[in-house]
């Protein structure tokens, strides 16, 4: 029958991971806790008082700062009057009209659309493609070509005034600058977060000037990131947007003015590329995209890319050692700017799928040591170039820089960081330019491998080497480059919409199920293993969001598209190279990823794939440059619907069993052809259900059985365990027909007790069950009653999920050697779904509490139908009374809540809109609320409006997406994977 709980979880059952303890790091060659969803990444902060102040100098923020005497007016002045690049009636529209918009606004990338009924068929990849990050809105049509009649052909005076107006400039009014303090936070928070993975601006010499009054903008824009704050965030954006205007209405200014300011210009210039590469804005990447060759063209203006090499370390010191220094700062900026450029050029190719604009070089990355880089005084820089000739490390005046020939551990073990990281991004896209014209895989393979295995094993191998740039990430990235065409598979998910998809469809198909599938998706799971271990208050690099999104999209594809062949699962056959020769047993990742088991899971399935989801949202503002690939549709494309975002329905009673079924005879035998006063049974099939479920947009379905369950005749024990296991064997082969799409929970005969142990261990170790269903009383014995002990006993040690369903009330009459289950229903007129199932959960629930099987049982998770029916008004009343009702007498209405939140969720099928759920929110937060249906026994059409109703007083209540997408998926995925 209809388990009426339709938050069947859009999710299905995912593999449980166990995390390990956080205290232990993670060895490189022990491969099996490396996916866990160990996301604390608590193992590597290690802060305590005496440490937890102590920084780097690369991470020391400026004492200088803004002060009170700072004049802001003289500042807003050197800002030349920017506000004269756009039409006057432009003035709300295009890239510049963000002074309205905030940078996390998820209106600007992820918007729900209530869609009407003649547009439900759209796919799941025009969704996609609406979601991606570079798309800017629908593409309009030109004009249609004229007539030629009545057309004019010459230009008469009315049209020169409107070309007049179109050419007109307006000036943007004065808008003063945020207070001091804001910049001060800004600029504090720059040098400390952000200047570490990105430092291309001497931190200990920067002071604030007319001279570098772009460049003191354009670092509190970026500072503003990381203050945590809407306002800064719109206040960055804000700076960003003048900052932008300014230098394009200028630029040429700064070049005739001399080299200091086209260089502190190109710093701002490059620094503004990476707010506009971060803030996930369609049009500030749009902004990154056409720009960043122009910014290339001014640092070459600036030989920014041909600079004397043996300046890095300058072997004949002048009697001047303040002049040298200085000399030598203007030098290095330059070069670190180059190698900026370089990393945003890769990261430009890599994200748009473009040709690079510069070539990768070996020389091109070379910098001076973060030793001299860090130098706060003109006499510690020249300490720290006699230790280095002491250390005899400078043989021809600079650092070796990297090559394919390069076998000198000792060399690249003391390569600056900054300098490896803009070689390896050179690298990537030097190998996505070497496919795309057709250059033989095993050749580049040949070439590039030799080199990136000399890099891991001399540099990134060893643990205690700090990756503040998450360079062994970014090495395995090469590999998912190398092995994969993004390109296609970004297409073949929707990323151009669905005809380009079902043109790439073939390729993602044949590459998931190859052994280069097999071997990306290992990559995968190790970039996902090394992020995890980032300490919780380090930045990222500004490439990490790109190779979990990568990631995520490999193992998406991998597990959407891919198909297994039992040969590849023998060590040889996933013996690769790159692995093996740094001791990674690649057979023993896989198996870990896949659910510690040798086949692929299916997408719903994958603990890999929603870790790296995950850990993506996680990295809060950088996540939004990326498509919504997860988000937008089910796994196999359902289309959307006017509720905008997939639901997980782990209510979605059925009964799988049609009306002329074994089942439905069965019930209609034992005298339920009217089953809880209702009309009849509903009519179901597979068909009808999985065609609601593409109607309200549900990705994934939880089947059960719900009243009266399958225990139907009071005392028959082996009819009861006959019928249970149909069921039960009944609903696992639709599971294996539509494993994406249904799970199910498994029913037990109770109040057979010794049939239903039998059950329970059948279920789990035989069917994979994703959990139990059990009613609230099986023929007048409730949940908590002494009788069942040992079913919960089972339940809790093999940490069950246990779904709970109303059915009508019963008691006992006759005597003892022949009893019967009455009905216990004063008001029959009225079916009992209407009153009695909510005082049933009632009934059960408070049980549960007082017989003290909720404190003896703290690893099962119980679900909840209904919002929790009429238990919630009860818990106060119940916790008073519980001396009288024999309750342990510290149970009290805390204690409910804490349970509630520790192990309990609740379904919202029903009508828990617009005041029930009110209630429920003062019990449990968000995050332990589930979508559900009831479907069939209520029927298609109830189910369409009350999930109308629900999105609407949804949007009254949660105004974020990400919260309501909690609620009608999230949750489920983090329960099912629990």
């Amino acid at each position: 029958m209809p388990y009426e709980y339709d938050s069947t979880l859009d999710v299905g059952g995912l593999t449980s991971w166990s995390a390990p303890s956080s205290a232990q790091p993670i060895n490189n060659n022990d491969q099996f806790p490396l996916l866990t969803g160990n996301l604390d990444r608590s193992e590597a902060t290690h802060i305590s008082m005496a440490t937890s102040w102590m920084f780097s100098p690369s991470h020391q923020f400026p004492g200088w700062l803004v002060d009170e005497d700072f004049d802001l007016s003289a500042l807003c002045a050197t800002i030349p009057p920017s506000g004269t690049s756009l039409p006057m009636d432009l003035s709300g529209q295009g890239f510049f009209a963000s002074d309205r918009l905030q940078m996390n606004d998820s209106s600007d990338r992820n918007i729900i659309i209530a869609a009407s009924s003649d547009v439900i068929s759209e796919s799941k990849e025009e969704r996609v493609k609406r979601s991606w990050f570079t798309y800017l809105g629908t593409e309009r049509s030109g004009q249609i070509t004229p007539d030629g009649i009545n057309q004019p052909t010459s230009v008469d005076e009315r049209y020169r005034e409107d070309l007049s107006r179109e050419l007109q400039q307006r000036r943007i009014t004065y808008e003063p600058l945020p207070s001091i303090d804001f910049l001060n936070l800004c600029i504090q928070m720059y040098f400390t977060r952000f200047h570490p993975i990105f430092p291309i601006v001497h931190a200990p010499t920067f002071r604030p000037s007319a001279k570098r009054s772009l460049l003191l903008i354009s670092i509190c824009s970026v500072g503003s990131l990381f203050l945590g704050s809407p306002y800064a965030v719109t206040q960055g954006n804000r700076l960003f947007e003048r900052l932008n205007k300014a230098i394009l209405a200028s630029w040429e200014m700064y070049f005739v003015r001399g080299a200091p300011e086209a260089l502190a210009m190109t710093q701002a210039a490059l620094l503004g590329q990476t707010f506009a590469l971060l803030s996930g804005n369609p049009r500030h990447i749009v902004l990154f995209q056409t720009f960043h060759g122009t910014l290339i063209a001014w640092a070459r203006r600036q030989n920014m890319f041909n600079q004397d090499l043996a300046t890095i370390y300058p072997s004949g010191m002048q009697t001047d050692a303040e002049a040298s220094w200085r000399r030598w700062i203007y030098d290095e900026e330059k070069r670190r700017v180059a190698v900026g450029l370089r990393i945003h050029d890769s990261e430009a190719a890599e994200l748009f799928m473009t040709e690079p604009f510069l070539r990768c070089s070996a020389a091109a990355s070379a910098i001076a040591s973060n030793e001299l880089w860090s130098a706060p005084t003109s006499s510690a820089w020249v300490h720290a170039l006699d230790e280095r000739r002491h250390q005899q490390m400078v043989n021809s005046g600079y650092s070796p820089p990297l090559s394919t020939d390069q076998t000198d551990g000792d060399a690249l073990a003391t390569y600056p960081a900054f300098a490896l990281y803009a070689f390896l991004e050179g690298k990537t896209s030097q190998i996505m330019e070497r496919l795309s014209s057709q250059e033989s895989l095993n050749k580049i393979s040949q070439e590039v491998t030799p080199t990136l295995i000399t890099i891991y094993n001399s540099r990134l191998h060893q643990n205690s080497q700090s990756d503040d740039f998450s360079l062994k990430a970014m090495w395995h990235s090469m590999f998912m480059i190398l092995y994969c065409n993004m390109n296609k598979l970004e297409c073949a998910v929707g990323r151009e919409g669905y005809e380009k998809a079902q043109e790439h469809l073939e390729y993602a198909t044949t590459w998931a199920s190859s052994m280069d599938g097999h071997r990306c998706a290992i990559h995968a799971a190790l970039i996902l293993r090394h992020l995890q271990r980032i300490p919780i208050g380090q930045e990222p690099g500004i490439h990490v969001p790109r190779l979990l999104c990568h990631s995520a999209l490999i193992w998406y594809a991998y597990t959407r598209f891919g198909r297994d062949d039992s040969s590849m699962f023998t060590n040889d056959g996933l013996n690769f190279s790159e692995l093996q020769s740094t001791g990674i047993d690649a057979a023993r990742v896989l198996f870990a990823a896949n659910g510690f088991k040798k086949s692929r899971p299916t997408t719903s399935e994958s603990s890999t794939l929603f870790h790296l989801i995950d850990l993506l949202a996680r990295l809060g503002f950088r996540c939004t440059i990326y498509p919504v690939i997860f988000q937008s549709g089910d796994d196999h494309g359902f289309p959307p619907t006017e509720w905008g975002v997939p639901r997980r329905d782990t209510m979605a009673g059925n009964d799988p069993i049609s009306k002329v079924s074994q089942f439905q005879q069965a019930c209609i035998d034992a005298g339920y052809e009217k089953p809880d006063g209702m009309p009849e049974l509903p009519e179901w099939d597979i068909e009808t259900h999985l065609s609601l479920m593409q109607k309200v947009n549900i990705s994934k379905s939880i089947l059960s059985i719900s009243s009266p369950g399958t225990h139907l005749i009071h005392g028959n024990h082996k009819v009861a365990r006959e019928l249970t296991r149909l069921c039960n064997e009944y609903m696992l082969d639709l599971v294996s027909q539509y494993p994406s799409k249904l799970g199910f929970w498994a029913s037990l005969p109770l109040p057979d007790v010794e049939g239903s142990l039998e059950e329970i261990a059948y279920a789990f170790d035989k069917l994979n069950a994703n959990g139990i269903t059990l009613e609230t009383n099986h023929h007048g014995v409730y949940l908590g009653d002494p009788k069942f002990a040992s079913i919960f006993e089972e339940l809790n040690k093999r940490h069950a999920k246990v779904f709970i369903h109303p059915t009508t009330p019963c008691v006992l009459q006759g005597d003892h050697d022949h009893p019967k289950s009455v009905a216990a229903t004063p008001l029959t007129q009225f079916p009992n779904p209407v009153f009695e199932f909510l005082f049933d959960t009632a009934r059960a629930v408070i049980n549960l509490f007082t017989s003290g099987t909720i404190s003896r049982c703290p690893n099962i998770i119980f679900i909840i139908p209904h919002a929790g029916g009429a238990v919630l008004p009860l818990v106060e009343r119940f916790t008073s009374f519980g001396r009288l009702i024999g309750a342990d007498q510290s149970l009290t209405a805390q204690m409910i809540k804490d349970a509630f939140s520790r192990q309990f969720y609740f379904d919202l099928a029903g009508f828990p809109f617009p005041d029930q759920i009110k209630e429920l929110l003062l019990y449990v937060k968000m995050d332990r609320l589930l979508y559900g249906s009831d479907y069939p026994f209520t029927p298609e059409m109830a189910v369409l409006g009350l999930a109308n109703v629900m999105t609407t007083e949804m949007r009254k209540m949660w105004e974020d997406e990400k919260e309501r997408e909690m609620i009608l998926s999230g949750n489920a995925r983090r329960l099912l994977s629990s």
